[in-house]
């Protein structure tokens, strides 16, 4: 879950807030009968407890514009580097979405100084073998332009080492360099020690300004074949789709949704994704572990000092504005059939609120289900807040209902219910399962060190102005919780029908 940044491993609470706590296991209920037999032990000093150092944590920005955010743990012996970047689809050509993630993939398959036998041989062999590909596209089952193509990819393969720069960032030591998908996010991670920084640093450095993009073509078919079988696994996509050309029509994430179609980038494309993606304007690095602060600044400070990208085009892209009267739309061919609402978020909502509100609108015992399920057993709820992820907009509140009863009047049975659960007046707190549950996955997420240097830089990139210290999901109040879900719902949704 995007909110979660598991600096600290947050107690799990065993009662809701003011309830009474259990007595302690062994622990007297009454007063005990004098002992006279027995003579207690002099009274032994209490131990001392060792106090663990805590995390520092320093952010600032080189002189290329690139934003860091160093956390020292002097409990690790590894530094973990992570850099956020976004896959949105707001650097993607129109019709090419996905190529800002197969560009990140790409690229760990080496630059030009680290990888090429012969750059400007590899660099004009590249150049042909674009043609041949372009070629071959425009004229499908030709086999003299297949072989065209397999004859260039062979003189490309022969003029580079695409393990290299794999090796050389092992000698640093660098280890498991990988690009994770987090949906709208990639992070490149890998994992090295203090001693290896500066060659390491070097090396991503390299790996942004001079980049090759080897095998470009082989990951791109790859991804597309992914998302045609994930559009085909997921036909209620088309309804998430539709949804947001009723609600953010220039949302970057549409045609994520849609089926890929069967087209490749040029280089020159891919080229352009890459420096528009990568630029330091719109990355985040996290470096977590035992390292020195101030030392770790300057040795970055002295790398990170230009770019030679194209500064990359403004994002104009609107967030989308709370709607003032319903809108609706049928999508058929939806065996599953029910609907999917979403209601535009307020420009200033609680994340935590949100967030626990979000679990209990889909918590199967809580107030929306339990009253749903009384004139309709078998209806499910899934909620997503905020969806979609980009770096443009707040996003929407989407709850996708499906009944398998049929019966009429799905969406406005829902819509009224969500206006009434909450606004209704519960004792105690309604919320409590829902924050445990945030709790739970907090901590979950806290078992391993990489994935905390991951998920911070993620979230970095996503909320930059969040503070870095913030220690796990504090305790929010009913009030604020049923407030910020009552904003969200005093407005209009935009209503897709499923139809078989």
């Amino acid at each position: 879950m995007w909110l979660l940044t598991p600096g600290l491993v947050a107690q799990q609470p065993t009662s809701a807030p003011g309830a009474a706590a259990p007595p302690a296991e062994g622990a007297a209920t009454a007063n005990p009968a004098p002992d006279t037999q027995r003579q207690d032990p002099a009274p032994q000093p209490e131990p001392k407890r060792e106090v663990l150092p805590k995390r520092e944590v320093l952010q600032f920005q080189t002189a290329d514009q690139s934003r860091f955010l160093l956390i020292h743990d002097p409990e690790m012996q590894q530094v973990h580097w992570a850099i956020a970047s976004w896959i949105d689809g707001s650097d993607d050509p129109p019709g090419l979405s996905g190529l800002s993630l197969v560009t990140a993939q790409a690229s760990l398959k080496g630059t030009w100084p680290t990888g090429s036998l012969d750059i400007s041989a590899e660099k004009e062999a590249m150049a042909e073998l674009d043609t041949a590909w372009q070629k071959k596209m425009a004229a499908p089952g030709n086999s003299k332009l297949e072989a065209e193509v397999r004859r260039r990819d062979k003189v490309v393969r022969g003029l580079s080492d695409p393990r290299r720069f794999h090796r050389v960032l092992a000698a640093a030591p660098a280890f498991h360099p990988e690009v994770i998908d987090r949906g709208a996010i990639a992070v490149t991670a890998l994992t090295t020690i203090e001693p290896g920084l500066p060659t390491v640093a070097k090396l991503l450095l390299e790996r942004r300004e001079q980049q090759a993009l080897r095998e470009l073509i082989r990951n791109w078919q790859t991804a597309v074949t992914q998302r045609l079988q994930a559009y085909m696994q997921s036909p209620r996509n088309r309804m998430y789709a539709e949804l947001l050309a009723l609600t953010h029509p220039y949302s970057p994430a549409t045609e994520q949704l849609e089926a890929p179609p069967m087209v490749i980038p040029t280089r020159d494309q891919a080229m352009a994704t890459w420096q528009s993606s990568q630029h330091p304007t719109r990355t985040v690095h996290v470096l977590f572990g035992s390292l020195d602060l101030q030392r770790t600044k300057g040795l970055l400070e002295e790398v990170f000092t230009a770019t030679t990208l194209a500064d990359p085009t403004p994002r104009t892209t609107a967030s989308p504005r709370p709607l003032t009267a319903q809108r609706r739309s049928v999508v058929p061919g939806i065996q599953s059939t029910g609907v999917v609402l979403g209601w535009v978020l307020p420009a200033k909502v609680n994340r935590w609120a949100l967030e626990v509100g979000r679990r209990w609108l889909a918590d199967e015992s809580g107030a929306l289900l339990t009253s749903l399920h009384k004139a309709r057993p078998n209806l499910t709820i899934t909620c997503h807040a905020p969806w979609p992820h980009t770096s443009d907009g707040t996003g929407l509140l989407v709850l996708d209902v499906i009944d398998p009863s049929g019966k009429p009047d799905l969406a406005m049975t829902v819509i009224k219910r969500c206006q009434q659960v909450v606004a209704m007046k519960f004792s105690g707190n309604p919320y409590y399962r829902s924050y445990r549950s945030l709790l739970h996955d907090w901590n979950k997420s806290a078992d391993d060190s990489r994935s905390i240097a991951v998920t911070m830089a993620e979230r970095a990139l996503m909320l930059p102005r969040i503070n870095p210290n913030q220690q796990p999901p504090p305790w929010i109040k009913p009030t604020t919780i049923a407030a910020t879900l009552q904003s969200v719902f005093a407005s209009q949704p935009a209503i897709v029908e499923g139809q078989k």
